[in-house]
């Protein structure tokens, strides 16, 4: 079952006040995330026939968009013609990884609000701060994410027999098991890339400052809050007493 809230960790900076100005969240391709891994499924081509014609001209209009009805015809009965560890095999298998490192966009999102590495690692080392979204108030977007699966191996697919929520599962959703302490969720967004997209307003339903962030952050934060529909919830991050966690506060005043 999907969390009630997602969140987002994210620097204070001007593309974060377009999370509050503009209400937008950036798309990130996965070619740019920072896990070297991501979309790295194992593809494999296995032995196809005359009767996986069909499948196999339709993968190939999907990877080759600039061929010739024609020309994929031709492409498709020399995958069919030809051993499955051919150049033809070959070069189906490095355009499917290409295109889901470059073409797919993903919304990178948690359950965790608390986690101190991720607030080292996304929040500009707790100097920055945790947005909070109400999940199902923005059927658009946020309510398209979708659970992380977490494991030891690469996720096989089968090129011309996996279905695409399969190999979009496999090659999207799915990280090593060292990733799972993040509990992400992900928006696949098809197709753009890198680009943004916005959020129903009313979706925006806190806001966490951070655990080192200054009175300058803090104060430019409020403002950006200044005027929304919906009045968030602000809490601050603090380090707990005696143990290495951290407890979330209300903000004096808020």
């Amino acid at each position: 079952m999907r969390p009630r809230f997602l969140y987002k960790f994210r620097p204070i900076d001007d593309h974060t006040k377009r999370v509050f100005s503009h209400n937008e969240l950036h798309i990130t391709a996965p070619i740019e995330l920072n896990d070297p891994f991501e979309c790295q499924a194992d593809i494999t081509v296995g032995a196809v026939s005359a009767d996986d014609r069909r499948v196999v001209l339709e993968r190939v209009r999907v990877l080759h968009p600039e061929l010739t009805p024609d020309q994929a015809t031709a492409f498709a009965n020399r995958i069919i013609r030809e051993p499955a560890d051919s150049g033809a095999a070959k070069e189906m298998r490095e355009l499917a990884q290409a295109r889901f490192r470059a073409e797919a966009g993903i919304l990178s999102l948690t359950e965790r609000n608390d986690d101190i590495l991720m607030w080292s690692h996304y929040a500009d080392k707790h100097q920055g701060i945790c947005v909070q979204f109400e999940v199902d108030v923005d059927s658009d977007l946020l309510a398209q994410a979708r659970r992380v699966v977490y494991q030891e191996s690469l996720p096989c697919v089968e090129l011309f027999r996996s279905s695409p929520p399969e190999m979009v599962q496999a090659a999207l959703l799915t990280k090593a098991s060292h990733w799972s302490y993040e509990r992400e969720w992900r928006v696949i967004v098809p197709g753009t890339g890198t680009c943004n997209r916005t959020f129903a307003e009313e979706a925006l339903s806190g806001v966490i400052l951070g655990a080192q962030v200054s009175d300058a952050s803090r104060c430019r934060v409020l403002r950006w809050l200044e005027g929304r529909r919906r009045v968030p919830t602000i809490l601050r991050a603090v380090k707990s007493r005696g143990a290495y966690s951290l407890d979330l506060v209300p903000v004096d005043g808020s």
